[in-house]
C-alpha cells in the first residue's frame, strides 16, 4: 500500500509539471486532442474542451488493468523511454470520446451558433492544481490561460465539461489578477434555446447529474429538457438533481476500488427505475459508470452521444 501510493504521489507531482509546462495534464503533444472541425469565420462563440473528454477516455481505458499494476507498468515504460499513454491515447475508447467534443461542434453549428474551435486556447483547465492544493501554480496558471483568450480575442466560451465549466466560470475569479469579461456558458444553455429537432425515441431513460453540474454550477433543468424533446420518458431518482450521488470518479487515483463500488451503486440505483439508458453529462462520470457497467446494465452515454444519434439534420 505505501508503494502504490508513492507511485500515485510521483504521477500526480508529473501531472502537475505536466500541467504547468504544456497546459497538459497528461504531457501530451497539441496534435493529440486538436478536432478536426470546419474553421468558422468571424464566430461569435469558442468551443473549450479543456481536453477532458480525452483525459477521462485514457483514464477509462486505464480503468481497465488492476490499479497498482498499471500504475508499476506505466512508470516501467517511462523509465526505458516509452510512453505509455501514447499507446492508450489510440485505443477504441478514447476515440469514442474524443468524437464527443466533435458531435457538439456539429451540433452547435446545425442549431445556428457561429462557434470556432482553436487548440491554441483550448488548453486543461488547471482543476487539478486547484483541487489537490497547488494554489500557487494554480493562480499563475489560470492567469496565463485568460491572458491568451484575451490576446486570441476570445469572449464567449461554450464549455462541455463540468470541470470546465466551474473552473473557468466561478474558481477563477477568486484568483484572476485582472478582471475578466470573458463569457463562458455552459452547451445546454445554447441548445436548450435552439430549434433542434430530435427523433422521437420511446424509451426509458435516467438522467445522472454530474455533481459540479447541478451542485455548484445550478445546470438541471436544461438537459432535461433536451432529453425530453426526444420523446423518451425521463424518470428521476430520489437522489437527483441537486440530492444526486457521486459517480466515483473523485477518488478513483487515490481509492480505485472504493471508486468502483460508488460507481455501482449508483448503476443499480438507477437501473432500479427499470430505465433503458442511463444519460450523464460529464467525462469523468462517464469513463467511470461505463468502466464498472455489465452486460445487463443499461446503456451507459454522455448526453452529446444521445442528442447527436436522434438529431435530424436539416
Amino acid at each position: 500500500m505505501e508503494e502504490e501510493l508513492k507511485d500515485q504521489l510521483k504521477l500526480l507531482l508529473e501531472m502537475r509539471d505536466n500541467i504547468n509546462k504544456s497546459g497538459d495534464a497528461l504531457g501530451l503533444k497539441d496534435k493529440y486532442y486538436d478536432l478536426e472541425v470546419p474553421k468558422i469565420e468571424n464566430p461569435e462563440y469558442y468551443l473549450f474542451t479543456g481536453r477532458e473528454y480525452h483525459i477521462a477516455g485514457a483514464l477509462s481505458e486505464m480503468a481497465k488493468y488492476e490499479h497498482s499494476f498499471s500504475l508499476k507498468v506505466g512508470l516501467f515504460m517511462r523509465k526505458i523511454g516509452i510512453d505509455p499513454l501514447k499507446i492508450i491515447i489510440k485505443s477504441g475508447v478514447v476515440k469514442r470520446f474524443k468524437e464527443i467534443p466533435v458531435k457538439l461542434f456539429e451540433l452547435l453549428t446545425g442549431a445556428g451558433y457561429k462557434v470556432s474551435y482553436n487548440i491554441q486556447y483550448d488548453k486543461y483547465p488547471g482543476t487539478l492544481l486547484w483541487e489537490y492544493g497547488f494554489i500557487n501554480d494554480f493562480k499563475l496558471y489560470i492567469n496565463n490561460l485568460f491572458d491568451v483568450f484575451k490576446n486570441l480575442g476570445v469572449k464567449k466560451i461554450v464549455t462541455i465539461s463540468p470541470h470546465s465549466t466551474e473552473v473557468l466560470k466561478i474558481v477563477s475569479k477568486e484568483y484572476l489578477e485582472n478582471e475578466s469579461d470573458v463569457e463562458i456558458i455552459h452547451y445546454t444553455d445554447l441548445l436548450s434555446k435552439s430549434d433542434l429537432k430530435f427523433r422521437s425515441d420511446n424509451i426509458k431513460v435516467a438522467y445522472h447529474d454530474p455533481c459540479h453540474l447541478a451542485r455548484v454550477i445550478g445546470i438541471i433543468e436544461e438537459p432535461r429538457e433536451l432529453i425530453k424533446r426526444c420523446g423518451c420518458e425521463l424518470l428521476e431518482h430520489d437522489y437527483s438533481k441537486d440530492l444526486t450521488t457521486c459517480c466515483g470518479a473523485p477518488v478513483e487515483s487515490i481509492a480505485p476500488e472504493v471508486s468502483k463500488e460508488i460507481a455501482r451503486k449508483r448503476i443499480n440505483e438507477l437501473k432500479e427505475l427499470g430505465v433503458d439508458v442511463i444519460i450523464t453529462a460529464c467525462p469523468f462520470c462517464l469513463a467511470i459508470l461505463s468502466s464498472v457497467a455489465k452486460s445487463d446494465d443499461p446503456k451507459i452515454i454522455d448526453l452529446v452521444e444521445f442528442l447527436y444519434e436522434r438529431w435530424i439534420k436539416t
